[in-house]
This record gives C-alpha cells, structure tokens and sequence, in this order.
C-alpha cells in the first residue's frame, strides 16, 4: 500500500453495525470506519471486549484508531457471566473476514488485525494460535483464556500494552504471556495506568473498577496514539517511537 492510499482511509468516523450469520448465531459487531473511504483500502482491526463488558464501552479508542485509518469491528457476543472465550475468539476471527471481504485490501497481507482488552485480549491470541494468517496482534491488559492460546504458534508481530498501576490485571500477568511468546513482539507499559482506563466507562457505573494515577482520557489518548503508530510501522513502514509516558521494551 502506498502513502497517499493509507491516507486515504483517514478522516471522521462513523459506527454502524455488522451482523455475520454462522450456523443459527447471529454474531453482532459495532463497527468503526471512516466516513469517506468506508473500509477502502483500510486494514481490519477486529477488537475483543472485556469480561462483562460490551463493544460500545470503547467507542473513543476505536474512533481514534479508526481515524487514523484503520476499519475496527468489535463483536457484542459473550458478553453475560458465563462468557466461552473460545466462542469469542473464533468471533473476533469471523467478523474480521466479514468485514475484509467487504472492502478490498491492497497491501501485503490480508490486512486483518487480532486485538482486544483483558479477556477480550487473551480471545485475540487465541484466535492468532488459531489463525496464523493475521498481520498483527494487539493486547490491552491481557488475559489467559480457557483454553488458552498455544502462544508459541503466533507468528504475527504483536504489541501488549499494560496499565503499570492495573489491580485486575496486573502486568505480572501480561508478562508472563510476553515471555512464552517467540513471535516478534514489543511490551508497552502505559505510566500510571490502570485496567479500565482502557474503556470510556465499564458497566454499571464503573462498578469492580479500579484507579490509577492518570486521568482516563489521558490514559485512552496515550494508548490510541501507541497502536495507531505501531500499526502504521506494521503496515505503512513509518517508524515507531517510544510515546511519551509509555515505556517500551522489544523482544
């Protein structure tokens, strides 16, 4: 993909919804694209949402990505107390390719992104183990699965962000997924903050939410700069520089 077609992708957002039939499930998905080029030439990336949570409670992060050129569709499944993360990995999957096979890629690859928060996160490196084809990987606060990912399987670059002051999800934990990994990867420690700083608000009023030291839009406009630059560098070949208040480490 050239510069100018990348650009092209760029601009105000919209949401919609996508509804992907399998079998007798219906799966549906918030999709976030910009409004003058929708999902022309722009790379996939399919966002898994946190346990309990729903796909709109990150509708900044997935606007902002968006404008930077990315077409993100995120699934409104399993979202009750009893969540499969199986069933919620082959979604991110299925409504990744719904929403690639509606918009022609040029670059290399096939253009599609596995992503998410928390359980959402670790449903997103569940279904890379599963799908080795996927470009790129990007985890906020990640989390295992049951079953879990087969981490050594992953191929594709992959970015784990953590809050450093997260009580949910400590980084203790992401980091043990970082170090079983063998694909190309990059650990982002986001200064000061904390598990739902990653959402606009979790549900219930924020109810079994914990705190950091930085304000949320702060912590959601520094995490949307991050993966917007990382992408660009997986996808457009623009070099990636450490952010201000992230610390940064490459394996």
């Amino acid at each position: 993909m050239t510069e100018d077609e990348g650009l092209q992708c760029m601009g105000e957002v919209r949401h919609s919804t996508l509804v992907v039939t399998h079998g007798q499930r219906l799966i549906r998905a918030r999709i976030t694209e910009p409004v003058t080029s929708p999902g022309t030439r722009c790379p996939v990336v399919a966002f898994g949402h946190g346990f309990l949570q729903q796909a709109r409670y990150y509708d900044t992060l997935m606007a902002a990505l968006a404008a930077r050129g990315y077409r993100v569709v995120a699934p409104d499944t399993e979202t009750g107390p009893w969540p499969s993360h199986g069933r919620l990995a082959d979604d991110l999957w299925r409504v990744a390719l719904s929403a690639r096979e509606a918009a022609p890629w040029t670059g290399p690859g096939r253009g599609l992104v596995l992503a998410g928060h928390s359980m959402g996160a670790g449903a997103a490196l569940l279904a890379a183990s599963r799908h080795p084809e996927a470009d790129a990987v990007v985890t906020l606060a990640a989390l295992e699965t049951r079953p879990p990912a087969r981490l050594d399987a992953i191929g594709a670059p992959t970015l784990l962000v953590v809050g450093s002051r997260d009580r949910i999800v400590p980084p203790a934990r992401s980091r043990r997924v970082y170090d079983a990994m063998t694909a190309p990867r990059q650990w982002a420690a986001v200064r000061g903050g904390y598990h739902c700083g990653f959402l606009d608000r979790a549900r219930w009023r924020d109810a079994g939410c914990d705190r950091g030291d930085l304000p949320r839009r702060e912590q959601l406009d520094v995490t949307a700069r991050l993966v917007a630059d990382w992408l660009d560098a997986v996808f457009h070949g623009r070099p990636f520089e450490q952010p201000p208040g992230v610390d940064v480490e490459q394996h």
